[in-house]
């Protein structure tokens, strides 16, 4: 699956505030992409794969807010544009 991106469009988040997302896998990486209205809390990126297995995480547009690799979460801000998330293995 690695190289062909998910989209959703006009996703629903707090505030009557829409987002667009974008994400695709590459090697051993996730990069997740964010248009649209800002999020007035922070994003919570809460992915299977990730649990045991977050080796970075970097922010564009944003930053980070934390990393809980043991449960394979990353919580960004709602500012964030594009979120890339490299795994260990």
């Amino acid at each position: 699956m690695s190289g062909k991106s998910i989209s959703w469009e006009r996703v629903n988040i707090n505030g009557n505030k829409q987002i667009n997302l974008d994400i695709c896998k590459h090697g051993h990486a996730v990069n997740i992409n964010i248009n649209g209205d800002v999020n007035d809390g922070n994003y919570i990126i809460d992915i299977p794969y990730c649990v045991n297995n977050i080796a970075d995480v970097k922010v564009e547009g944003g930053k980070l807010v934390g990393v809980d690799s043991e449960k394979g979460k990353a919580v960004v801000s709602g500012d964030s544009k594009k979120i890339t998330i490299t795994f260990i293995k």
